[in-house]
């Protein structure tokens, strides 16, 4: 640790220790031990709920001295119960590989789960529940029958944890090294997927300012709140659809990450642990150290996600609709030059070896009330090849040879779809979503959020030149 310097906290409920810590203090703890210290003692203001992560700390039993680290280089020593869940998974011994940890995914065909083999390397014992087992899994516990079978799948994730203990995964989570070396923790614990600094730009993105990650969780056998929770949600998800009211939004608000994030009470762990890997909130990418797990954010549902809706951009009903269309058109067509060509003015890259990217353009057909472009991800073997070399540590280009560059040239790289729109109610508005996504896209978060932040801020300035006061 940096310092050995104490700082006085309040604590009515604990006694001020009198001794020096005896543990040593030029060991450098791992980045795991530190992202695991540093989320037991934050607490996380979730919508009105909170993530308390300090857990059962008690005054009846010893307490340990560690450090937590916080904005600006602050080292603070908090006195903590030993039962704290996220401290006693640093010290607890872990278990050695080969085990047999119980690990679990859902997928509609189990035998498209590539990760299995990577995953029983590291000593997991894994299985796979397709849509008939999640079905009969969330009817056998609960008495609600959810409208979608992604719900069914969000709410069988509790399921099998409270029924089995260990690991739940996505399909599409990719092994780190880390994975092989923390294999478990003493109580049932999520990661956040989301960490923004302020709730607008958590807005911007239709997320919770800090919400729970779903796509990998470790549980505990018998676990209570696990249970629970599956049945509110199986109760949440036989809603209808409000009108208007986008798919996304639907699953997210019903059994997704905004309604798990608001009913979970419990241990929850940094976003540089199993939130890595994504274009915002500063999370890490999946080859740094702290990471278990990598999300390919490979789920059909994801594929047509909306990213950004503008709307009202018409300062007034009396202003003519036609001509501001056109504008805002011409505005959109000149703003997605800065992403492509030998002259471009935005670098996009991934998230990966800070790989660049390049796009094209594509205009869409034009009609009164609607056109787009789409921002089209080039081709480029180099770049899917890093992703494979950085999680596997090996070279793909020495590994299938032909075939396999053959394959990756028939993969879709996906890109961005802006749809320029006139609304029944008389006005504007611009929507960018996912495009050109299938199965084997790799989805580029990092080049996705540079393009939604700037397209925001050319829609800004746009109408600030169009009659906006601000």
């Amino acid at each position: 640790l940096p310092s050995t310097q104490h700082t006085q906290t309040q604590h009515t409920q604990l006694p001020r220790r009198q001794t020096p810590d005896p543990r040593p203090q030029t060991q450098t703890p791992d980045p795991v031990t530190a992202t695991v210290q540093e989320g037991n003692h934050k607490l996380n203001a979730i919508n009105g709920c909170f993530l308390p992560v300090i857990r059962n700390m008690r005054a009846t039993s010893f307490v340990i001295t560690m450090y937590c680290f916080f904005l600006g280089g602050l080292y603070v020593n908090f006195y903590c119960n030993i039962h704290s869940p996220a401290v006693a998974a640093v010290n607890r011994p872990v278990k050695p590989v080969g085990s047999g940890v119980p690990l679990f995914t859902t997928h509609p065909d189990c035998r498209l789960w590539k990760f299995s083999k990577q995953w029983q390397d590291l000593g997991y014992d894994t299985e796979c529940m397709d849509n008939t087992k999640v079905q009969q899994m969330v009817a056998s516990y609960c008495k609600h029958s959810p409208r979608e079978m992604i719900q069914y799948a969000d709410i069988a994730r509790l399921l099998i944890l409270y029924e089995n203990g260990g690991w739940y995964v996505d399909s599409d989570v990719r092994p780190t090294p880390r994975c092989g070396i923390l294999q478990s923790f003493p109580q049932t614990t999520f990661g956040l997927e989301s960490d923004f600094e302020t709730k607008t730009q958590a807005d911007n993105e239709g997320m919770l300012q800090r919400s729970l990650s779903l796509w990998a969780i470790y549980g505990v056998k018998g676990d209570k709140r696990l249970l629970q929770n599956a049945c509110i949600l199986s109760s949440l998800a036989e809603q209808k659809k409000n009108p208007g009211e986008s798919q996304h939004h639907y699953i997210l608000r019903t059994t997704g990450p905004t309604s798990q994030t608001q009913l979970w009470n419990g241990t929850v762990l940094p976003i540089s642990v199993f939130g890595c890997g994504q274009g915002h909130s500063g999370s890490p990418p999946c080859s740094a150290l702290s990471c278990w797990g990598c999300h390919e954010f490979k789920g059909r549902w994801i594929r047509d996600k909306e990213l950004a809706r503008y709307s009202n951009l018409l300062a007034s009903r009396d202003m003519n609709i036609n001509f501001k269309f056109y504008s805002l058109c011409a505005m959109i067509s000149s703003w997605s030059q800065m992403f492509s060509g030998d002259h471009k003015e935005i670098r996009l890259v991934t998230d990966v070896l800070d790989l660049p990217m390049d796009v094209d353009i594509v205009e869409l057909p034009k009609s009164d009330d609607s056109t787009g472009i789409q921002l089209l991800f080039k081709k480029e073997i180099d770049v899917r090849s890093a992703y494979s070399a950085a999680y596997s540590g090996k070279d793909d280009k020495n590994n299938d040879g032909d075939k396999k560059k053959e394959m990756e040239e028939t993969i879709k790289e996906g890109g961005i779809q802006v749809m320029i729109n006139k609304t029944p109610n008389g006005d504007l508005e611009v929507i960018a979503k996912r495009c050109e996504v299938e199965e084997d896209t790799i989805i580029k978060e990092m080049s996705e959020q540079i393009i939604i932040n700037s397209l925001g801020q050319a829609i800004v300035d746009w109408k600030k030149e169009n009659g906006f006061v601000q």
